[in-house]
């Protein structure tokens, strides 16, 4: 078998990739590959499979027909097992080859599962796939508490989903505050205080020690000598990049895949994009892994173009965070920088009828670096634009600090 463009994984920056070679060439053969038998799906939908709020089945990022209607070859419950860069070929888990012309890495990552003492001996689950999502719903019906370890987006969206199922919950966190890669201090300890206040326990700043099993229940010991137990042990402590199927291809490879400012890997006609990518980030030349969507899109879109043709293609502006987090009916975002020690931070705080609102615009010589917001009526989009364009705000700061979601829309009339 051969194709034109091969791309390895079937989640937003595979996805992302596809529509991109698709308005550029409608006609060529594209083959996708997907590890797991389902239809493509987000990461981000797992916690409301887990609360039962939705069905694995209803959960698709395209429709049923998506690949027939683009004339492309899906190809899912595979996994790539090698690659051969030299004849342009992968080898499936099945013996069978396919060969390329252009190849995309867009493979995702997998669950990271921490180095704890006594973790061989105990059960317990981490959330990265759909099988995942539903083990843990099945466990759930039969469990009354569950400990998680992680309050990254994922673990605390679990935690939510875990207490609305009915169970006592405890989440361990090894950095003083939740969602340490997600949310600056204060907006992380008003996201905490919600949590806390709705009734699930949430400890920062604790190391875990050890884990066992004692009478039927997952013990994990921390470092100050607390004991926390429950029925489940869920662990969700951050990804691995699935990189393992490239050993030997001489791809670059540095805690996942390295690439340039057009997702061009150090091998000729290989591509990477997504949770498997190494590249450069926004405010620096220091290369990471961006881990959340919109990274993944906008990294699949440059690789796409820049598959199908050179002349359609666009730099990679480089990793800048955007998170979104909906919690117990309040919202939460942020955008860029995220932790600052800059002096002309600007911080605005109000308490409205009992529900927090928060914001907090971090600016460097006027310009508007990182957002970090929660129930505050701003635009996402037009803050990220102003971020990814350096737009200077000297003249309007002040009314940007006092109304940033009108001042926002009049100076992105402006600049459009």
């Amino acid at each position: 078998m051969y194709t034109n463009f091969l791309i390895i994984g079937a989640s937003h920056a595979g996805l992302s990739a596809l529509d991109a070679i698709r308005r550029c060439d409608p006609d060529a053969a594209v083959t996708v590959i997907a590890a797991e038998k389902t239809e493509p799906y987000s990461p981000t939908a797992l916690p409301y499979v887990i609360s039962g709020k939705t069905q694995p089945e209803r959960t698709g990022l395209r429709k049923p027909d998506f690949f027939e209607n683009l004339g492309v070859d899906f190809i899912n419950g595979a996994s790539v097992t090698r690659v051969n860069t030299t004849a342009n070929q992968v080898v499936l888990d099945d013996g069978r080859t396919i060969g390329y012309k252009k190849l995309l890495v867009a493979s995702g990552a997998s669950a990271l599962i921490p180095e704890i003492s006594g973790i061989e001996e105990v059960n317990f689950a981490s959330i990265r796939t759909m099988a995942d999502a539903v083990s843990i719903q099945k466990q759930s019906a039969m469990a009354d508490s569950a400990v998680i370890i992680g309050a990254g987006f994922i673990g605390m969206h679990t935690a939510e989903s875990l207490f609305k199922s009915g169970l006592k919950v405890s989440v361990i966190e090894a950095f003083d505050h939740v969602m340490p890669t997600s949310f600056d201090t204060q907006a992380s300890e008003f996201i905490k205080s919600i949590f806390v206040e709705n009734g699930i326990c949430v400890l920062t700043g604790k190391k875990v020690t050890k884990l066992f099993e004692s009478d039927g229940k997952k013990m994990v010991a921390l470092d100050d000598g607390e004991t926390v137990s429950g029925d489940m042990l869920v662990i969700s402590t951050g990804i691995n990049p699935n990189i393992n199927f490239l050993a030997g291809s001489g791809i670059d490879c540095k805690d996942g895949v390295v690439v340039d400012n057009r997702m061009r890997t150090s091998v000729p006609n290989v591509w990477a994009a997504g949770d498997v990518a190494v590249c450069s980030q926004f405010f620096s030349q220091r290369k990471s892994i961006g881990g959340t969507i919109p990274c993944a899109t906008d990294q699949g879109v440059t690789a796409g173009m820049d598959m199908v043709e050179d002349r359609y293609a666009r730099d990679y502006p480089g990793n800048l965070n955007m998170n979104t987090f909906g919690f117990f009916d309040n919202f939460a975002f942020s955008i860029g920088k995220i932790t600052s020690d800059a002096s002309d931070d600007e911080v605005a705080i109000q308490t409205d009828a009992g529900k927090i609102s928060f914001s907090r615009f971090t600016f460097e010589d006027d310009v508007l670096t990182g957002v970090s917001a929660i129930n505050r009526r701003l635009d996402p989009g037009i803050l990220k634009e102003l971020i990814l364009r350096r737009t200077d705000l000297s003249s309007r700061k002040n009314d940007f600090i006092k109304a940033p979601l009108e001042t926002g829309r009049q100076v992105m009339r402006e600049l459009f």
